[in-house]
């Protein structure tokens, strides 16, 4: 399996997304390129939401087990500028611990940092 390897960009540690996982995720999509698309990924590690590009790639790495169970809650993540329409995924690791240890507690305790569509405008927040 191979993994995308992205630093987060509060805390610097990495977070490993499964290129299938995001190749599954943009099959059915109209964007002519998965790479020119930014994404939303939640670290792992200090659970803070920021949008990544291939740009922000730190590199691959080949496993042959991976333990996360990474999904995207639906509906994606909307541009907060009223003109553009931009969508983008969010793709979060439901193995990543929680408090109350259920999905909705997870999405609750995300701390937003700056996720930005492919035109460098913000995203609207999501609250569960």
């Amino acid at each position: 399996m191979v993994l995308n390897c992205y630093l987060c960009k509060r805390c610097g540690e990495p977070i490993l997304l499964p290129l299938e996982t995001l190749q599954q995720t943009f099959e059915f999509q109209d964007h002519p390129s998965k790479d020119t698309y930014p994404v939303a990924v939640a670290c792992t590690h200090c659970m803070t939401v920021e949008s990544y590009t291939e740009a922000d790639l730190a590199g691959f790495e080949e496993v042959s087990n991976h333990s996360h169970n990474w999904d995207v809650p639906e509906p994606w993540l909307k541009c907060a500028e009223a003109v553009c329409r931009e969508e983008m995924p969010l793709f979060v690791d439901w193995s990543a611990p929680s408090a109350a240890g259920t999905k909705l507690s997870l999405l609750r305790g995300l701390k937003w940092g700056n996720p930005q569509c492919r035109f460098g405008h913000e995203t609207a927040k999501r609250m569960w």
